[in-house]
């Protein structure tokens, strides 16, 4: 699946889906198969110097918003260095790796147990305190000494991310340098970070987040495999909306 990094969110999910669609029916009439492929999705990590294709969001979302379709998003891009002298292209034991990922996610689901990356659901504030809740199938860890990836998303200048901690299995805690935020802003995990200093080889989008789910790669050894949290972006709710 591709989309040009200019499409909005909702234009490239009704690209997918369409494609992904007519992918399906033509490989289940080829093939004579009576059930429709599984549909694998690795989310992009957007380029070196900046993480704001919308397509990024869209793939995050594919399995949930094509229930229709046999589909699974098997890991974030972000996590992995890229090809020295690319945009975007990851480097080749970045590929082996995620490949390695997506093969296990297609096993599990075959043996009828689910595979999913943790996905930010929901965002709320009260103060200077966002609770950012999650899907997740294990918990949810912050990896130590990475910067952790969520930015306010707003017209206007927005508040300081200052501290972020895992209270429980599913929500993350943030606190902010101030309780003033404009109307409209949205919170976004490892989504729509730009930079004139390259990471060190990796995309300018970047995140620290996990679950508890961890296992020995076998096509690169030494390295471990984990399921890191899915880029995303989701309104900023006011909490005394609900109180």
């Amino acid at each position: 699946l591709a989309g040009s990094p200019q499409m909005t969110q909702y234009d490239a999910a009704a690209h997918y889906a369409e494609t992904a669609k007519r992918l399906a029916h033509d490989l289940t009439v080829i093939t004579g198969q009576s059930a429709p492929p599984l549909i694998v999705v690795t989310q992009g990590a957007g380029f070196r110097h900046n993480g704001r294709s919308e397509n990024i969001l869209a793939e995050g979302r594919f399995d949930l918003e094509n229930p229709t379709l046999s589909a699974i998003v098997s890991t974030p891009a972000y996590p992995w260095e890229l090809m020295e002298g690319t945009r975007a292209s990851p480097s080749p034991k970045a590929a082996l790796i995620m490949d390695e990922l997506s093969a296990l996610a297609v096993a599990e689901r075959q043996c009828n147990r689910p595979w999913h990356c943790p996905a930010m659901q929901l965002a709320m504030i009260s103060g200077r305190v966002v609770k950012v809740h999650f899907s997740s199938l294990d918990g949810l860890h912050l990896i130590e000494g990475r910067p952790h990836g969520f930015r306010l998303e707003s017209a206007e200048p927005a508040p300081r991310i200052v501290a972020v901690e895992v209270v429980s299995d599913n929500q993350v805690r943030l606190e902010l340098d101030a309780e003033s935020v404009g109307k409209g802003v949205q919170l976004a995990y490892a989504w729509g970070h730009e930079t004139t200093n390259p990471n060190e080889g990796y995309s300018a989008n970047h995140g620290a987040l996990r679950d508890g789910w961890s296992q020995p790669s076998i096509a690169v050894p030494g390295e471990t495999l984990y399921r890191y949290a899915l880029s995303g972006r989701v309104p900023l709710i006011r909490r005394d909306c609900y109180d």
